[in-house]
């Protein structure tokens, strides 16, 4: 594994991957960035169809695994993840189908590749940054259209990347 540990004292052990697979998740269509050495090396929407939640996740999983065929495998995956239960008065009605689908996802990718993931709340990468920002400044930069779940799923990446080469400065 290509990562290099950070000295913190106890504070934080995350080490710097150098493949990182990025999943901004949905049931319908996941955005996935791949990045290796801190670039982004591939990114893509990928698209299901169909009523039933777990067969969609299910194509979507397997969608994932193709694009990763070919490429190293991640040494880490990091996945959008809001937590949020939906209230109905007094009681919890259930998770989101957005959190659903991030456990499910992030699940699959440690059984498929035995890495470590972590999974980020959507307000401590982008705060209050509405999705089409986050969309125009990664087409931007990378001078060309994205999808909206692609360019979530890069610009998570990005933060990850970025927050954790800055806590590997400070706790040097």
């Amino acid at each position: 594994m290509r990562t290099k540990q950070i000295a913190s004292g106890g504070k934080n052990t995350r080490s710097y991957p150098g493949r990182l697979l990025a999943i901004d998740p949905g049931s319908n269509k996941i955005g996935v960035a791949y990045f290796k050495g801190g670039e982004l090396e591939i990114s893509a929407e990928l698209r299901v169809s169909g009523k039933d939640i777990v067969k969609r996740l299910e194509k979507l999983k397997d969608k994932l695994t193709d694009f990763i065929a070919g490429i190293d495998a991640p040494e880490m995956v990091v996945v959008e993840f809001g937590g949020s239960i939906r209230m109905k008065g007094k009681n919890p009605h259930g998770i989101r189908t957005h959190d659903f689908a991030a456990g499910f996802l992030a699940s699959s990718a440690v059984n498929q590749w035995g890495v470590p993931f972590e999974i980020i709340p959507p307000l401590k990468w982008k705060g209050n940054v509405k999705k089409t920002t986050i969309q125009k400044n990664m087409s931007l930069i990378y001078s060309r259209k994205l999808g909206e779940d692609e360019a979530h799923a890069i610009g998570l990446g990005r933060w990850f990347l970025a927050v954790t080469r800055f806590n590997q400065l400070i706790n040097y």
